[in-house]
């Protein structure tokens, strides 16, 4: 059982020709949210480090010297899965995986600044310099907000043919930490589709699937609507914007609508939210002021981005589908329809960076008990009259 702690700073060094760690910083004064695992609060940046131990999630058992003092404590007093870490200068350091705020609660209140954690043996070693892009996702929604969280340093000059090396990264959402998914017939086509819309080969990804020392990695700052108060900016949007634009490219579409009603209706029964028949009488709601109803996974990824490079309004019930508006060529206006129980700021994040705004339609529903689809809800009585009325305001302004 060793004893570390949290890395406290993190320095600047430009020259890494020597071998020297350190970090290149590049603010666009866009940066907002902080670094819970620095406490320098240069960003963004991009770290280079020698001899990281990279540890998948199951492999880790830890027990933080934090007491239990209500529910968020309670919940921070164990590393829960998604819990991947990187160690480095003995230290668990920035980079590591922070979404779903796991680490931020089970970093607070820490006696002495001390977390507890057996490491496993690495089971590997690999010299050859890596990227690191964290989570490689086969979930739609998360590849989006996810995956994408690194992706922006590779427009940045970091004095290396990033063309030359292996991009590393854990698997989630299906691409589990397992050599089956470390082959790529076993990734969903989009996922290899929106890699090399971002500039990737996907031949040149990997997944870490087991404890792997890196001799030299370099780790970017994670910037994500997602969490996003661990950190977000300009750089992931510009990064997703690119690649709507590469995308849209190859689309069979031709003229892209101006309005969009994205519709979960065609989604399965364990996905979708709505009842069939309610999102239905959305979608023909919507159809009335003269939106185009689009059901997004009938689509190529290819076409998809298309809509949204031509959209200029984007409506739908909060879901996955929303966060396409991040490929968006346009200061997008979004109507947004969510039960109270269910708001997450991802869509607002997105939108917000791009110039525009969210209107939201928030029903007042109570927490269903068991609920495993967040966003389940059904439409009540009245509830079709708010939302005309909802639309009418929204599209006046």
């Amino acid at each position: 059982m060793l004893t570390t702690t949290l890395l406290e700073e993190i320095n600047c060094v430009r020259d890494f020709s020597d071998g020297k760690t350190g970090a290149m910083h590049f603010d666009d004064n866009t940066f907002m949210g902080r670094e819970i695992l620095s406490k320098n609060n240069k960003n963004p940046y991009v770290l280079h480090e020698n001899d990281v131990l990279a540890i998948p999630q199951k492999y880790l058992d830890f027990q933080s010297t934090q007491s239990k003092k209500g529910d968020k404590s309670s919940r921070g007093a164990v590393f829960y899965d998604r819990a991947n870490i990187l160690i480095y200068r003995n230290s668990i350091g920035p980079g590591s995986l922070t979404r779903d705020y796991l680490l931020h609660y089970a970093a607070k209140e820490i006696e002495n600044g001390g977390i507890k954690l057996e490491i496993p043996p690495a089971e590997e070693v690999i010299e050859e310099p890596v990227l690191y892009l964290d989570i490689i996702s086969s979930h739609f929604g998360h590849m989006l907000v996810d995956t994408a969280a690194r992706i922006w340093a590779l427009s940045e000059p970091l004095g290396i043919d990033l063309s030359k090396i292996k991009i590393v990264g854990f698997g989630a959402h299906g691409l589990a930490t397992s050599h089956k998914y470390a082959k790529k017939e076993n990734w969903p086509s989009y996922l290899n589709t929106f890699l090399e819309a971002c500039g990737i080969n996907s031949s040149q990804v990997e997944l870490i699937y087991k404890p792997t020392l890196f001799s030299k990695m370099i780790i970017p700052k994670r910037l994500s609507p997602y969490c996003a108060p661990q950190g977000f900016s300009s750089k992931y949007s510009l990064t997703m914007q690119k690649a709507g634009l590469n995308l849209s490219r190859n689309s069979s579409l031709g003229n892209w609508p101006s309005k969009v009603y994205l519709s979960r209706s065609a989604l399965s029964d364990d996905r979708r939210g709505l009842p069939t028949s309610q999102e239905k009488d959305i979608e023909n709601i919507f159809s009335s002021f003269g939106f185009t109803v689009i059901h997004p996974q009938r689509l190529s990824l290819y076409d998809q981005a298309a809509v949204m490079q031509g959209a200029e309004r984007i409506a739908g019930c909060i879901g996955t589908q929303l966060h396409l508006s991040a490929f968006s060529g346009n200061p997008v206006e979004m109507f947004r329809i969510s039960p109270s129980y269910f708001t997450t700021e991802t869509d607002k994040n997105i939108v917000k960076m791009i110039g525009g705004n969210v209107t939201d339609l928030t029903l007042n529903r109570a927490t269903p008990e068991g609920i495993r689809n967040k966003t389940g809800f059904e439409m009540q009585e009245g509830d079709f009259t708010v939302l005309k009325e909802s639309i009418e305001e929204w599209l006046s302004k």
